[in-house]
């Protein structure tokens, strides 16, 4: 009974609070998945419409005047940074056991590339020594592209309204 209770028990339970602490790190590893997902596909919505990152919202006015060189350009860096900030922000709520070592939004190319990265400090002594590392990391990558079709849609929505109301001027001068 003694050497149960002194040697067995502890064990038992060092690796039953080992598994619950893994199990929640394989939450957490979900949790950064589908953000990163989700803030690139908010990113490249927005990137497309010329929206606001919260609501998605947009003037149809300002979507069909704006041209090539607003994707290259024009407001890349501060949106990158909004987006960053978004997302460190909700892995932080949302997180249960790790921390973000790394995140980063960036827009290339027609596509929208976020990233993150966790790590996950076992939070009992003398563990990490005999596993051989100093915690659990995970890190993750998601893609979300700026399709060309809608491009190509806003160009001749574009193209037809500004030939409609050329026609409606002509129309009203005779």
């Amino acid at each position: 009974m003694t050497v149960e209770a002194s040697v067995i028990v502890p064990l038992v339970t060092l690796i039953t609070v080992i598994l619950i602490f893994f199990f929640l790190f394989l939450l957490d590893m979900s949790v950064a998945k589908s953000e990163t997902q989700r803030l690139a596909d908010e990113v490249a919505a927005s990137w497309k419409t010329n929206g606001a990152l919260d609501t998605g919202e947009y003037e149809a006015k300002s979507l069909l005047d704006r041209d090539r060189a607003f994707l290259l350009r024009s407001k890349r860096a501060e949106l990158e940074k909004k987006a960053e900030r978004r997302m460190e922000k909700r892995l932080k709520e949302r997180l249960c056991v790790s921390c973000v070592r790394k995140s980063s939004v960036r827009i290339s190319s027609g596509r929208v590339i976020s990233e993150t990265s966790l790590e996950f400090l076992i939070p009992l002594r003398g563990v990490d020594s005999n596993i051989g590392g100093k915690g659990w990391k995970f890190s993750c990558c998601s893609l979300a592209a700026v399709s060309r079709e809608e491009e190509l849609l806003r160009k001749v929505s574009a193209k037809l309204c500004k030939e409609t109301e050329r026609k409606g001027e002509e129309h009203e001068s005779n």
